[in-house]
Parts: C-alpha cells; sequence; structure tokens
C-alpha cells in the first residue's frame, strides 16, 4: 500500500469469497495486490481440497521478531534455532 509491503496483521484474506480486506487505509491510499500460489504459505489447498504436497521448506536459525500464534491455529518450529523474541502462544507450536 502507497509502495510498502503490508503485514499480515494489516490485511484479511477470504478465500471463499475472494475478498481482501485491509484493516487501516485511506481514499487516496493506492493498494496492488500481489498473488503467489501455490506455496507451502498458501491458504488455497484447504479451500481447493487440494493435498499439500512439499518435498522441503526452509527456516531461519535465527528469529528476531516475536510471534503471536493464534488460538485455534498451529504452528512448527523447526530448529537449531535462536529466538531473540517472544512467543506468545494462544494455539499449538510443536517444536522439531
Amino acid at each position: 500500500m502507497n509502495g510498502l509491503r503490508l503485514s499480515e496483521v494489516d490485511f484479511n484474506i477470504d478465500y471463499i469469497n475472494k475478498l481482501i480486506t485491509i484493516t487501516e487505509r485511506d481514499t487516496d491510499d493506492i493498494v496492488m495486490v500481489e498473488v503467489i500460489s501455490p506455496g507451502f504459505r498458501s491458504s488455497m489447498h484447504n479451500a481447493k481440497n487440494e493435498k499439500a504436497y512439499h518435498p522441503m521448506f526452509a527456516t531461519p536459525d535465527e528469529i528476531n521478531s516475536d510471534i503471536v500464534i493464534p488460538a485455534g491455529e498451529n504452528a512448527m518450529l523447526v530448529g537449531p534455532v535462536t529466538l531473540n523474541g517472544v512467543i506468545t502462544l494462544n494455539g499449538t507450536l510443536t517444536v522439531v
């Protein structure tokens, strides 16, 4: 938006109705949407009733920000990893 990349907390995606809702924006804001799919982070697998097949994925060995895992969501952390932030755990976290 206006040349800046939004964080996942700045918008909501409704895959069923194909709507993107931006939480805060002004009338004159310029919004560009880039859709990347399929992919590991794509939530479209379940919406399309597809199997999510990914032979490999990579994770960073250092995390320098706070992470929130919302209630009703599952997350996986693959290590070894150095955590320089706070994990707020309302859902489920599996550490491998």
